[in-house]
């Protein structure tokens, strides 16, 4: 098994670099993605058919 302490001893310097950069790229751009009013509205999206399905299989009769 392979710790993060091992990691900079097997890769390269610039390749340590690389993959620290892009790791912040992917963490700042998911940040991004899942904050603020359109991620409230795709969540809001989301929830309301799965809430609907839930209600359907505890109380079939619900839309009569």
């Amino acid at each position: 098994m392979t710790n993060a302490a091992s990691i900079p001893e097997q890769a390269s310097q610039a390749e340590w670099k690389l993959r620290t950069d892009l790791a912040a790229t992917v963490i700042d751009k998911v940040r991004q993605q899942s904050t603020g009013p359109m991620a409230d509205m795709a969540a809001e999206r989301l929830a309301w058919p799965a809430l609907l399905r839930r209600l359907d299989r505890v109380d079939p009769g619900f839309r009569c």
